[in-house]
């Protein structure tokens, strides 16, 4: 397991900024160029936004640039660590750090009109569920949560090395004791929590030679490499080693998988989930108290 300062941060090497921006651009592409796709009304004035795990604000940053109204919005990037803060930020864009497994500023609670989160949650432990019902906390009455998350299931047309990769990164989570379902339980943990219009949705992240864009086709398998290159860093870490492959398959895995990927693709879907606080009024009905408009 990574060391205390790094805990957010499972995938972390040389190359992890590079991954992180042309990984946005690839899932922003299997979006269709969408970064919200709650139906969050952004043309109003005074919107507020927080990004849980934002890293160095790449998507806080472009979602920024579609508000309708950017310098009255208030918009917050929370990470587990400043390493990657922006050394400056537009008009309204503030940064924090913050561990998602402890508790939100109070302050916060029930505040913000947009929270999202996006492949954060594997970092949770064991007690991700609690983790994410935290978060829903900060969800403004009327407001919305969308949150992204792989789903590790493997595919049919994967060649060996895919798997192998999907494999590890599965031992991997299961090490930290979050398991490899969290992305299913989602709409369930969100439904839990009281929220209404719950949705979901896979959205196709293709890598390498399956990846429809060519410009994307380089980027997305440079982007699994190094996601390779830090589980194997990952996984020597391990006291006690690991079980889905043996020494050098890891050791070989970023150059296979590299081959892999360019010469036949490889796919790893995500999951989207978005869903909606209800309103106080519809909440207190809900509670069976009583609503007099009084405020």
């Amino acid at each position: 397991m990574p060391d205390e300062d790094q805990r957010g941060y499972v995938l972390e090497n040389d190359a992890e900024a590079e991954r992180l921006a042309y990984q946005h651009s690839i899932l922003k592409a299997s979006m269709g160029g969408r970064l919200v796709v709650a139906p969050v009304d952004l043309s109003r004035r005074g919107i507020r936004i927080l990004d849980s795990g934002t890293s160095n604000g790449v998507w806080l940053s472009d979602v920024r640039d579609r508000l309708a109204f950017p310098d009255a919005a208030t918009l917050i990037g929370a990470d587990v660590s400043a390493a990657r803060f922006p050394a400056s930020a537009s008009a309204g864009v503030t940064f924090f750090v913050h561990d998602i497994r402890n508790p939100w500023p109070p302050e916060w609670k029930g505040s913000f009109d947009l929270v999202h989160q996006r492949l954060v949650l594997a970092g949770a432990g064991p007690h991700v569920a609690e983790v994410l019902r935290g978060l829903l906390e900060t969800v403004a009455p009327g407001g919305w949560v969308q949150l992204m998350e792989g789903v590790n299931n493997g595919l049919p047309q994967d060649g060996p090395v895919m798997c192998q990769f999907r494999h590890l990164m599965i031992e991997l989570f299961d090490s930290l004791g979050t398991g490899d379902s969290f992305s299913a339980d989602m709409s369930r943990w969100i439904n839990e929590a009281g929220f209404a219009n719950v949705e979901s949705r896979i959205v196709p992240y293709d890598i390498g030679a399956k990846a429809m864009d060519p410009d994307l086709q380089g980027k997305s398998t440079q982007v699994s490499c190094a996601a390779a290159s830090g589980l194997v860093a990952w996984a020597n870490q391990q006291s006690g080693g690991i079980t889905c492959m043996n020494r050098q398959d890891l050791d070989t895995l970023e150059l296979r998988l590299r081959t892999e990927l360019t010469e036949r693709g490889g796919s790893f879907p995500m999951r989207v989930v978005w869903g909606q606080k209800p309103a106080e009024r519809n909440m207190e009905a809900e509670n069976g108290g009583t609503v007099d408009g009084s405020g």
